[in-house]
């Protein structure tokens, strides 16, 4: 990221992270670090991609940043699977109480886990979002033998995205 690009973000993101609500998310486990800095790694690799296909950034890297907003405490009764369904939920539940979120930003939380949401994201940069966690999950993970299959998939899917402008 440039010296610019790196202000760009910062100014993006600066009145979530400031929320002392969300700096909870910094006590939070998740793929083995916290789940404040898993949805850092998702909004900077959300903002670097919509740069890249010239889509709405803001909206993209804040919703990233959002997408698991919730307390392990708030899950912790659900298996599994239930916990990947019914989060994004609750982390837009959260997301709505403290910010004024548009229809993309409550889309992009809301489907980032899709397939196991079962909803398709409308909007490119939701599509951008579940991606973007997709490889960052994969890579905190460390199982280096789906990142690039999995990066390969979703980066054809993006480009056929893209096309259809």
């Amino acid at each position: 990221m440039t010296k610019f690009q790196k202000h760009e973000f910062d100014d993006i993101v600066q009145n979530i992270i400031n929320l002392k609500e969300y700096n909870n998310l910094k006590k939070e486990i998740h793929h083995g670090i916290s789940r404040y800095d898993h949805s850092m790694h998702v909004a900077r690799c959300s903002y670097k991609l919509c740069k890249v296909f010239k889509i709405d950034y803001k909206e993209a890297t804040r919703s990233a940043l959002l997408h698991d907003f919730f307390t392990n405490s708030e899950v912790k009764d659900y298996n599994a699977i239930k916990r990947y369904r019914i989060h994004p939920q609750i982390a837009l539940n959260h997301s709505s109480k403290y910010f004024n979120l548009t229809e993309k930003e409550k889309d992009a939380i809301l489907t980032h886990m899709f397939p196991w949401t079962l909803t398709i994201p409308k909007y490119k940069e939701s599509w951008i979002v579940s991606l973007a966690d997709k490889i960052v999950s994969i890579k905190e993970g460390c199982n280096s033998k789906l990142f690039m299959p999995l990066t390969t998939l979703f980066l054809f899917i993006i480009n056929i995205i893209s096309i259809q402008k």
